[in-house]
């Protein structure tokens, strides 16, 4: 979270987001008051939970699957958005990785139609540098008679995500279990019981 905030700190100063008259803001959730971060997720959980019961599907139901995935990753993640609409959600380490290469892609904010643009696209190609992982989805309080196939929300992959009671898990093709082959998109369902 440091070297994302110093990389942030140079990028929010650089003569050209001056130029492109950008204001770039940077909000560390729950550095301020840590209580605020488990009631967001249980409303992040809750609002999922009512969009699946839901006939009409909303869009926003993606960027939601994808936060919750991200939930789970240690590197932490990281939300771009310009005033309300969301721009890009991901991986901390790969949103850090393109911050810190800003002098790589700054010209693309004046060339582009700014600077959530121009961090977008080199953030598509710079992940293509880290190794793919499994999207793990854990939901804690979430209504058992709703256990449905869910799609995972990386837009490379969009398989069928594996069900582990109620954890959800896609590897994006590849299998860490032998028995399931890597392009199945067969989802399980497991019921563990406790002796």
């Amino acid at each position: 979270m440091q070297e994302f905030t110093v990389a942030v700190e140079k990028i929010k100063r650089h003569e050209f987001i001056k130029k492109a008259d950008a204001i770039v803001e940077h909000y560390p959730f729950g550095k301020e008051d840590h209580r605020i971060v488990p009631r967001f997720w249980i409303g992040i959980e809750s609002l999922f939970a009512n969009m699946i019961l839901k006939k009409k599907k909303d869009p926003t139901i993606e960027e939601i699957k994808s936060l919750l995935c991200l939930k789970q990753d240690q590197p932490g993640w990281v939300l771009l958005s310009k005033g309300s609409n969301v721009k890009l959600l991901g991986r901390g380490d790969e949103m850090l990785a393109t911050a810190v290469d800003f002098e790589l892609w700054k010209d693309k904010v004046l060339e582009r139609a700014g600077f959530d643009v121009a961090f977008k696209e080199y953030y598509e190609r710079k992940r293509r540098d880290f190794p793919t992982q499994c999207a793990h989805m854990q939901l804690a309080n979430y209504p058992s008679n709703i256990l449905d196939p869910i799609n995972c929300p990386d837009q490379t992959c969009g398989r069928s995500m594996e069900i582990e009671s109620v954890s959800y898990k896609c590897c994006h093709g590849h299998s860490h279990k032998a028995e399931v082959p890597a392009e199945s998109g067969v989802v399980k369902i497991e019921k563990k019981y406790s002796p």
